[in-house]
């Protein structure tokens, strides 16, 4: 069992590791839904841990239909940050009709060569949510973050345990959006999934660049304990 800790700033991440986290999805911009991060961050975080940090690759906020500079521009990203030392990435590119951009997934799944990756909730977004995980299996996609298709995994459970057992030999589903301390045992018994990914929200901080927030012990505590 694995739990994935999204954390928007360095700090964030150094104390998810260790408060216990498997793995850290690095971001910045907790207000603007996540972005990509610096290298500068990446660096200070992979001095301090030793649990794998995937970085989110994502150059703006709003929607996930990208021009094909926003592309290359993440292109760019993905090859700073993988020297910088990501051990994997969080993607995702969606036509304007919120079908997945293949053509954009394949550009960008070529500079993550040998690392993996994840699909972001913009998969939650998707009109065909089957056939869209059929286009990651092809395309060598390792992770889809979801919430079921839902604005939150409580809603999205029952879609979740059904994607679940119709595709976890060939691609790994990590619910999220929404999982807490609250409601994890009922999703790991629900769902039957091995990842989950959470923020362990805690403290809500403001800093120059908008609101962050802090992994919180507690929560930590309990959402580990959950899935042991």
């Amino acid at each position: 069992m694995i739990l994935e800790i999204a954390a928007f700033s360095a700090g964030a991440a150094i104390r998810a590791a260790q408060l216990g986290a498997h793995r850290i999805e690095l971001c910045y911009g907790y207000s603007n839904g996540g972005l990509t991060p610096t290298t500068a961050a990446l660096r200070a975080v992979k001095d301090s841990v030793d649990i794998p940090v995937f970085v989110m690759i994502r150059c703006r906020e709003g929607d996930f239909t990208y021009t094909q500079d926003e592309i290359q521009l993440m292109q760019h990203e993905i090859t700073a940050l993988k020297h910088a030392g990501a051990d994997g990435f969080v993607i995702g590119a969606l036509n304007k009709n919120s079908t997945v951009d293949e053509q954009a997934i394949q550009h960008l799944l070529e500079c993550t060569k040998g690392l993996p990756v994840t699909f972001h909730r913009a998969f939650d977004a998707v009109p065909h949510h089957e056939e869209a995980l059929d286009v990651f299996i092809r395309l060598g996609v390792q992770r889809v973050l979801t919430s079921g298709g839902e604005s939150n995994v409580d809603k999205g459970i029952s879609n979740l345990k059904k994607w679940n057992e119709l595709y976890s030999d060939k691609i790994i589903l990590l619910p999220g959006g929404g999982v807490t301390s609250k409601n994890i045992s009922r999703i790991k018994e629900n769902i039957g999934c091995k990842e989950f990914h959470s923020s362990a929200k805690g403290a809500t901080i403001a800093t120059a660049f908008g609101s962050n927030i802090e992994p919180d012990p507690e929560e930590m505590k309990i959402l580990l304990h959950a899935i042991r």
